[in-house]
């Protein structure tokens, strides 16, 4: 698992678009952003530009 459901929600609910607004999401710390981010990131994005975001 590299994070828990309650750290998902809160990435469903802030969809944040740069290192720095994931990083500010409870549960991703320096180690996750550096290991995970830019995939995470990256997912968010395109769903948002899907348009299932909005």
């Amino acid at each position: 698992m590299i994070f828990p459901d309650s750290t998902l929600r809160e990435m469903c609910q802030r969809l944040p678009a740069t290192p720095k607004a994931l990083l500010a999401v409870s549960g991703v710390g320096n180690v996750k952003l550096e290991r995970y981010g830019e995939r995470f990131l990256r997912v968010i994005n395109d769903w948002v530009k899907e348009g299932s975001g909005t």
